[in-house]
């Protein structure tokens, strides 16, 4: 018996990212989890590349702006770790 989109099993998701208040993971399902607190939004691939290029169109405005003239790096150690890269 086929499963319905609805009935789709949500087995299992893996951690791509995180920081201290954001993280995002890919679901056994195809889906991409974008948890900011307690508010979580999931995104087909597409979806989430068009809104992850209107996020950076957003800082680099603000940024010009003198909005935001921090320099936050991206720590990828514990993505490193967990695909032997660190």
């Amino acid at each position: 018996m086929a499963q319905s989109r609805a009935h789709v099993v949500h087995e299992r998701a893996v951690r791509l990212a995180q920081n201290e208040s954001t993280a995002v993971d890919l679901c056994s399902c195809g889906m991409l989890q974008l948890h900011l607190g307690a508010l979580t939004l999931r995104f087909d691939a597409p979806g989430f590349t068009q809104f992850v290029r209107t996020l950076g169109v957003a800082l680099v405005r603000a940024r010009e702006a003198g909005l935001d003239d921090r320099e936050d790096p991206i720590d990828e150690t514990p993505w490193r770790r967990a695909h032997g890269d660190a």
